[in-house]
């Protein structure tokens, strides 16, 4: 039943593209943010669980 109703939208590949697009973009802007991250703030979240 659901392959009926996606059989019947006109340029369902655009949504698979754009979506493939999204999460790559999505993703390579996450790893460059971490690899920008301050040192010390990564330190300091990483300590964060064990002090009291």
């Amino acid at each position: 039943m659901l392959q009926h109703y996606l059989e019947s939208i006109e340029n369902i590949e655009f949504f698979a593209i754009a979506a493939t697009f999204i999460f790559v973009a999505l993703f390579a802007a996450i790893v460059i943010w971490i690899f920008r991250l301050d040192k010390k703030y990564i330190n300091k979240m990483e300590n964060l669980p064990f002090d009291k």
